[in-house]
């Protein structure tokens, strides 16, 4: 866990859920038309509905990592 003051993280099991999405583009603004987008505009504005916490990051380069 990450310490975040004031903010619970005793949720019961049955409440706790984590996910990831992970979004390219090729450029900041290819990034912002596709985030500007209606359909991505729609789901933001009722992301409140379904989430407690969104946290966002801009990554520089990744690099994929295939271990076996």
């Amino acid at each position: 866990m990450h310490p975040t003051p004031g903010v619970g993280h005793d949720n019961q099991v049955f409440r706790r859920s984590h996910g990831s999405v992970v979004i390219g583009a090729d450029s900041r603004a290819a990034l912002d038309d596709l985030l500007h987008s209606e359909q991505v505009a729609g789901r933001v504005a009722d992301q409140h509905t379904v989430l407690t916490a969104v946290h966002a990051s801009t990554m520089e380069r990744t690099v994929p990592v295939i271990r076996v």
